[in-house]
């Protein structure tokens, strides 16, 4: 192509110079330019929870108020295999936008897709820790254990679940993660309820202190895996 034609092209397309940019710049509010405060985005994504979450989590809180009404003998068991469906909400609720294919679009919103993710997991988080705040003091009440070995029973099956659940999430993504979240929760309740059933030896108060040493060892990973799972998703958006 012609070198005299090239520039004439280039001249015609020239992009013009912006016009009155300073002026548009000093009409936009500047609350909108601000970095939203943590508990802004809290606010705002409470009403984008799922509310199968919700009516999952007071459900379950329901079923475990009837064993503590049965009094039986074994009721810290029956409480505590229940509770790997709360860590299967929150799961599942923190998969959503993968899920539907959605985590590029939201990339783009106003809040990150790790902002709104963390919100959501740290609301049903704490809506899950006061149920099972709950449970462990209405099991106390029993008094047939201590008040640290109650909490394990109770807390020790959401963790793993939720530890397990994390560690899925982190290393797949797609349509299958519910299942395979459903399947891990499902199995732990099975088996805390066989083993409730036959009285298995690792129930018994001689082995608490494995069962107080493993809830602090999954608290300390379950905070490894959600820091992880965070840097996952910051990766994700700049990929």
């Amino acid at each position: 192509m012609d070198k005299e034609l090239k520039m004439a092209i280039c001249r015609a397309y020239e992009a013009p110079l912006p016009g009155r940019k300073e002026e548009f710049l000093q009409k936009i509010p500047q609350n909108s330019m601000q970095k939203s405060s943590l508990y802004e985005i809290i606010c705002s994504q409470i009403g984008y929870i799922h509310k199968g979450a919700w009516f999952s989590a007071t459900a379950i809180f329901g079923a475990i108020l009837y064993f503590l009404s049965q009094q039986e003998p074994n009721t810290v068991f029956l409480c505590s295999a229940l509770t790997p469906f709360l860590a299967l909400g929150v799961l599942i609720e923190s998969g959503r936008s993968q899920r539907y294919n959605m985590a590029e679009l939201e990339s783009a919103t106003k809040y990150s897709l790790r902002s709104t993710i963390f919100s959501k997991m740290l609301i049903l988080g704490i809506f899950d820790l006061i149920v099972l705040l709950l449970i462990i003091s209405l099991t106390q009440l029993q008094k047939r254990y201590g008040l640290l070995l109650t909490a394990a029973y109770i807390l020790l099956p959401y963790l793993l679940t939720m530890w397990l659940g994390l560690m899925i999430e982190r290393t797949s993504f797609g349509r299958e993660i519910p299942y395979s979240v459903m399947g891990i929760s499902t199995l732990i309740s099975v088996l805390m309820f066989i083993s409730t059933g036959t009285n298995i030896i690792i129930l018994k108060p001689d082995y608490g202190i494995w069962w107080e040493f493993g809830t602090f060892i999954l608290i300390a990973e379950i905070i490894l895996s959600g820091q992880k799972r965070m840097d996952q998703l910051e990766e994700s958006i700049w990929n």
